[in-house]
């Protein structure tokens, strides 16, 4: 084989089925759950089973798919033909789960899901199984592997985050993650690109296919218990085990936080989706880097040591932004700085899981010949149908659980951030932490004192579109109050002890509940904040006139964009 892999078409051939492959697993990774829940109208933990039932089909079908066409004997070569009927089953289906064909109600919505989910994960095996698995026959040099899997990696990482960037650009971004418009132009498009991609790494590949050996053996459906045993020699191997199961434990954490990547993203940092297209742009970087990273890692380190410290340190940077927000040290949420910081974190992430994926498939193809050795079989397909069924353990595992977390804070019927009660926002805190604060501010104020506190305003963006509301810092930290049109007054000398501190929140009623979210009752105020005269807050002006003639100092913290004095 040349030492230059990028002369010979069939390098781009079999790296190009993986544009399919990466559409396909960021629409299950990151939209599926989201889409479930906040479009379907399907409860999170209920989403999750059913994504657990397709899984454990995959169980299945993965490895009996996988050495069927280790033994299928065909004019076409043994992995063609399956490819062939991906190319038609896994477009209708992809286009199908998000331009449902039915009318879709409450008691049918979650067997569609079931059904799709299932005829997807069918079709991208009767694909990708074969399709990989041509690897050991076209390459037989042990590096030169690292490189064609680069290339089909960062093919994959292309495909799935080129559309995802355009995706919440311009479709699910601009209309809303709660809204099918956006979906329904994503599974059109997925599917026009996912066919092309399958199409012509099939067609470039058929030649070098159809002159590969014939299996010497058939396989035999009339003698299935022999088949299944047959593929327990085979996952005997040590070196397959080890690798199944780092695979798999990778593939559960990573996908958690990729099915609530969306979630995250939209509710905890507060990005647009504008800014989520930003950040995947940043993430065009990562194959690139990784196409050139891979290869040099692998031979300098080894592939084991390059997977294993490209996968854990992947996973270890995940929860820093996380960690830091929490702690206080994050730039604020929503804003650029945040953004760009963020997006250098997933960028980097994607590299280390780009860099473990290409070591783990290679060692893969490694294994295969390890195993002949043994067995006198080749079986790629079934070798690589298990290494599938681990990478698809990054979407199936990841939604399960993600999906239960939804489910348990109360997420399923959120629609927007406005939906987000002060509950699901922040853990409990106690009022008397409220209540120590302003004593604290009491203690430093001049005698007959008057402070006045406003909370920041919604701010503007396009047409009747609003930014994400972000409260004024001081106004939260002495009252835990996180909501607009609230004003604080503390007046401690003034003749009237009910007059010494008032808390001011916007009036709500069931139909602003409706249209704008969940506001605080008086009630509801009382309990956040440790306070016990709770006004509307257009009582303000009044009491403020009132109080002002007893003060002789008047500390103020007010709102100075224009649109607050108009």
């Amino acid at each position: 084989m040349s030492a230059r892999p990028e002369k010979n078409p069939l390098y781009w051939y079999y790296g190009s089925a993986s544009v399919a492959f990466g559409i396909k697993n960021n629409a299950f990774s990151y939209l599926l759950l989201i889409y479930s829940t906040q479009v379907m109208g399907i409860p999170g933990y209920l989403a999750a089973t059913a994504l657990a039932v397709a899984m454990a089909w995959d169980a299945v079908s993965d490895l009996l798919l996988g050495h069927w066409s280790d033994k299928t004997q065909s004019k076409l070569g043994r992995r063609h033909p399956f490819m062939y009927a991906g190319f038609i089953l896994l477009p209708i289906s992809f286009y199908a789960l998000f331009n449902p064909v039915i009318d879709i109600t409450e008691a049918n919505r979650w067997f569609y899901l079931l059904g799709t989910a299932i005829l997807i994960r069918t079709a991208v095996t009767l694909v990708e199984v074969p399709s990989v698995a041509l690897l050991p026959d076209l390459v037989k040099d042990y590096d030169e592997r690292n490189k064609w899997l680069a290339l089909r990696h960062a093919f994959g990482w292309y495909g799935g985050n080129g559309l995802h960037v355009i995706n919440m650009g311009i479709w699910v971004g601009a209309y809303g993650v709660a809204v099918q418009a956006g979906y329904s132009i994503y599974g059109t498009v997925g599917a026009l690109v996912i066919a092309a991609s399958i199409l012509i790494s099939s067609l470039g590949t058929q030649k070098a296919a159809s002159a590969m050996p014939q299996p010497t053996e058939s396989f035999r459906f009339r003698e299935i218990f022999s088949e299944i045993k047959q593929i327990g020699q085979s996952v005997k191997n040590a070196n397959f085990f080890w690798l199944f199961a780092y695979s798999l434990f990778v593939g559960a954490a990573g996908g958690m936080s990729t099915a609530l990547y969306l979630y995250n993203v939209t509710y905890f940092f507060e990005f647009s989706g504008p800014q989520i297209a930003i950040t995947g742009v940043f993430v065009f970087a990562s194959p690139a880097i990784a196409y050139f990273l891979a290869p040099a890692l692998g031979k300098r380190l080894g592939k084991k040591r390059a997977a294993m410290i490209a996968l854990f340190g992947a996973i270890l940077l995940y929860p820093i932004p996380y960690i830091s927000t929490l702690a206080g040290i994050w730039p604020e949420s929503g804003g650029w700085n945040s953004l760009m910081i963020y997006s250098v974190f997933v960028m980097t992430e994607v590299v280390g899981f780009i860099v473990g994926g290409v070591m783990l498939d290679s060692m893969m193809a490694d294994v295969v010949e390890d195993s002949e050795v043994t067995t006198s079989r080749r079986s790629e397909g079934l070798f690589y149908a298990a290494r599938s069924f681990a990478g698809k353990a990054v979407s199936a595992l990841g939604i399960i659980l993600a999906g239960s977390i939804v489910s348990l804070v109360g997420m399923d019927g959120i629609k927007g951030v406005e939906d987000m009660t002060m509950e699901m926002r922040y853990e409990a805190i106690d009022p008397q932490f409220f209540v120590r604060n302003r004593e604290r501010l009491l203690e430093n104020l001049k005698p007959n004192s008057l402070v006045v506190i406003h909370a920041n305003d919604i701010f503007p963006s396009n047409a009747d579109g609003t930014m994400t509301f972000r409260q004024n810092n001081d106004l939260f930290y002495l009252t835990g109050v996180d909501q607009e049109e609230t004003v604080l007054i503390l007046s401690p000398d003034a003749a009237l002890e009910e007059d010494r501190a008032i808390l001011f929140v916007r009036e709500t009623s069931e139909q602003i509940a409706i249209w704008e979210g969940d506001k605080l009752t008086k009630e509801q105020a009382t309990e956040a904040s440790g306070m016990k005269n709770i006004q509307w807050t257009d009582a303000f002006e009044p009491a403020f006139r009132r109080l002002a003639l007893q003060a002789e100092n008047i500390y103020l913290h007010t709102n100075e964009y224009v649109a607050a004095s108009q």
